[in-house]
């Protein structure tokens, strides 16, 4: 696994510290280390930050760097330790403040994110990965508005920053200005074709506007770039069953399955399309399974009650699609009513 870590901030803080031609020596010294940081796996690239630090231990780059390998394994504290090592060195080290805030984000502390990300830009005003971050966590907090201002920043100071746009195009979907989103997620795709999301979020938007065409283009494209994107392979099943493309649908449904064992979504599609091409047992199984994952889920059990009194009344087993009828009248009444009048029909 390569190393995925966004340099800028340090490159920024670095550039005030070595001046190009300053220290010639210094400065290929640095250059060369983060040639060999974009190249290194994480293993590799915490073993290089400690050698560097050993060497040079007033250089912040290297703590905030080790900060974000350790982040990336999922070693909070040890990531804030490092962070807290840089701003100790250099107490405007905006970068630091911003992987700190970004852990606590990750970590569900989201008034302590904002203070941290908040005082990142304070430091730093022209770093636009802040303001994106920070965008998040007001997002989650549910301050729309103020999450779409601080985007709208990210983007007029760096007109490339393509995860903003989507972060836009996601906010504009949720308010119905579906149009708007559209020309977001296309912006995201222009400033980087290689972001699978975008093309995953646009090809949901095509979903709901029952442009199938469209919609399978920006799943495939989305599942090309990234082929462990679970839900891209969960959507393009659906739509795969609903052109009746039985077989493709199973597909994508499995792959889901494969990558998330214990997707009650995929287990239930997969009972749904099951039953349809009369492979009753099948249905019963995946539909079973669905129930199991996501015992509380209203809308995946209620369609995986169905199934299994259809599939039951198609095998003869009366009593047991009594039994679902019995359960789907404290679900949904209209779908009970659907499957006692399927059982009557029979």
């Amino acid at each position: 696994m390569k190393v995925k870590i966004i340099f800028l901030m340090a490159i920024i803080c670095c550039i005030y510290r070595i001046a190009p031609g300053e220290d010639k020596e210094a400065e290929a010294y640095f250059n060369a280390a983060v040639t060999y940081l974009n190249g290194a796996t994480i293993e590799q690239g915490i073993a290089k930050c400690k050698e560097i630090i050993k060497t040079h231990p007033e250089d912040t780059y290297f703590y905030v760097t080790l900060g974000h390998l350790y982040e990336q394994k999922g070693l909070h504290d040890e990531a804030i330790a490092e962070y807290n090592k840089a701003i100790q060195i250099d107490p405007n080290a905006g970068d630091a403040y911003s992987g700190i805030g970004i852990v606590y984000m990750t970590q569900g502390r989201y008034d302590e994110a904002i203070s941290k990300l908040t005082k990142a830009i304070e430091l730093i005003p022209d770093y636009y990965g802040a303001y994106i971050d920070l965008g998040q966590v007001y997002g989650i907090k549910g301050r729309v508005g103020k999450a779409e201002n601080l985007y709208k920043i990210a983007v007029k100071l760096n007109p490339e920053a393509y995860d903003a746009y989507n972060y836009l195009g996601l906010i504009y979907a949720s308010k119905g200005k579906i149009k708007k989103a559209i020309a977001q997620f296309q912006k995201s795709i222009n400033a980087n074709p290689n972001y699978a999301e975008a093309y995953y979020n646009l090809g949901t938007i095509y979903i709901d506007l029952g442009k199938t065409e469209e919609a399978i283009s920006n799943l495939k494209k989305s599942i090309a770039i990234n082929p462990d994107h679970a839900s891209a392979h969960y959507n393009l099943g659906k739509v795969y069953y609903q052109m009746g493309l039985t077989d493709k649908a199973i597909t994508e449904c499995k792959e889901v399955i494969k990558l998330e064992p214990n997707a009650a979504d995929a287990h239930k599609l997969l009972g749904v399309v099951y039953y349809n091409k009369g492979l009753y047992d099948m249905a019963i199984t995946k539909s079973k399974e669905a129930n199991r994952l996501a015992p509380t889920d209203p809308m995946i059990i209620t369609d995986a009650h169905l199934v299994l009194g259809y599939a039951y009344v198609k095998k003869g087993d009366k009593q047991s699609a009594l039994q679902e009828y019995e359960i789907l009248k404290t679900l949904d009444k209209e779908k009970a009513k659907e499957l006692r009048h399927f059982i009557n029909s029979i």
